[in-house]
């Protein structure tokens, strides 16, 4: 107990939420501009809420695959940076925005010229097709701009600099809904675009974001800047390939993982446009509440990968634990508070004149009570076992519980059994019960007490 508390004493707390609580606010002023984008044509029709859903969805595949790439910079940089080998950390951030580029080019280059296939996969209706396709070929290009601003927020965080990203972040966010309100419902001379106005928003947003991040590296942060002699290390064939055969099990496990979340998309879209637009409304709201924990997530594995890099194994041992914990006891938290309101969002609802507002609160419901299952397997896949590198069986832990357990159960709730929306949401649950058991039984294992970086 006195290592325990030793290792978990003030400096860890302090430094535990001043890593994580500006990451938590970037994180969910970012899920809230999704649920603004969904918000803000709702007053235009379920077709244009569910277009602007899905759109989101298609391009989160894309996004997940740039954090898998990405991750590199989170688990190899941290570890660098305790080590105090700055050098290694420039050589990961030109990989990662290197070969976040290359995958993502051919995406890029389909949505732009072909945007109508992923929207015909979820949906036969004419309006949703058109509407759709038009979201996701103006915004399908700017998967190129996030590849290279993921890779920089991380760098910036593992060298402690939480702020910078988080003040960009939501610079980036205003822009982006003062450009949805002219947009989308037109201003002066400015004709209404709708979904097309939210979809140009988006791309005004995410260039401001990176052009504004690259001045503040530039004149603050240098010591990023690689030089001419690190990039060409850097891209050297086999420290290219050394870089891809550590990163290619997170970049199948997020690829994966985003994969079956189109999947469930699918699934639901199948249910009707009706489930759709109430799922693409009530799922912003969801991953805005996730948002905030992913930065205990991100504040957990940055703090445990110094630890590991500077050989502190039994402290990041008995750091790991408290965090992850900490983060279901705040989720719990939050649950008990939602399902205490829940006659508040009716009232809401009702007055707002929202249809079927008894099933948009039971899924509601349905997504708190999930919360904890899910941030627990959040903050112990990602913020501890991804920390010291066991990554495969990380990637063994999500892919298992989503593709066996989680997708055939949406298929028999949804498609088989037809049963509505609410209940589905519930049995597709038993993925995270099924994850949450094997996470903690790897994490008292202790494999991932490593350090990865050694010389």
């Amino acid at each position: 107990m006195e290592k325990w508390l030793a290792s978990t004493g003030k400096p860890f707390w302090s430094k535990f939420f001043n890593l994580a609580l500006p990451v938590s606010l970037q994180s969910m002023m970012f899920a809230a501009l999704g649920m603004f984008d969904v918000m803000m044509v709702a007053s235009l029709g379920n077709a244009e809420i569910a277009a602007v859903g899905l759109g989101g969805k298609v391009f989160f595949f894309n996004l997940l695959t740039v954090f898998g790439i990405s991750g590199a910079i989170n688990i190899l940089g941290a570890q660098y940076y305790g080590a105090g080998e700055s050098g290694g950390i420039r050589k990961i951030l030109i990989q990662s925005i290197i070969w976040a580029l290359l995958i993502n080019l051919a995406f890029a280059i389909f949505y732009t010229l072909n945007p109508d296939f992923f929207v015909t996969l979820s949906s036969q209706d004419p309006a949703l097709i058109e509407l759709g396709a038009t979201y996701l070929q103006i915004t399908g290009w700017t998967i190129l701009i996030t590849a290279i601003i993921v890779p920089l927020e991380g760098a910036l965080r593992v060298n402690n600099d939480v702020m910078a990203p988080t003040v960009i972040g939501i610079l980036a966010i205003i822009i982006n809904v003062f450009f949805n309100l002219i947009l989308i419902f037109g201003a002066g001379p400015i004709e209404p675009m709708g979904v097309a106005g939210a979809a140009w928003a988006t791309v005004i947003g995410r260039l401001s974001q990176l052009i504004i991040m690259m001045l503040y590296i530039k004149y603050k942060r240098p010591n990023l800047i690689p030089t001419f002699a690190e990039i060409k290390e850097a891209v050297a064939k086999s420290q290219m390939f050394k870089f891809m055969k550590f990163v290619f099990p997170i970049l199948i496990q997020h690829a994966g993982w985003a994969l079956g979340i189109l999947v469930y998309s699918l699934i639901i879209a199948a249910m009707g446009t009706e489930a759709l637009a109430i799922h693409s409304l009530i799922a912003p709201i969801e991953g805005m509440f996730l948002s905030a924990f992913f930065g205990l997530s991100s504040a957990c594995g940055i703090m445990i990968g110094h630890e590991l890099g500077a050989n502190k194994f039994e402290r990041a041992w008995y750091q790991s634990w408290t965090a992850v914990y900490t983060g279901v006891f705040l989720a719990l938290s939050t649950t008990g508070l939602l399902a205490l309101n829940q006659h508040h969002l009716l009232n809401f609802l009702q007055q707002h004149e929202f249809e079927n507002s008894q099933m948009i609160v039971n899924v509601s419901l349905v997504l708190a009570l999930g919360l904890a299952l899910k941030v627990h397997n959040m903050m112990g896949i990602n913020g501890v076992l991804k920390s010291g590198g066991d990554i495969k069986y990380s990637a063994f832990i999500d892919l298992f519980g989503l593709w066996c357990i989680g997708i055939p159960a949406a298929v028999l709730g949804a498609l088989v059994w037809q049963w509505p929306l609410h209940w589905v949401l519930l049995i597709m649950l038993s993925e995270e019960i099924v994850k949450a058991v094997l996470t903690i039984e790897r994490m008292f294992k202790k494999r991932w007490l490593t350090n990865l970086v050694k010389t």
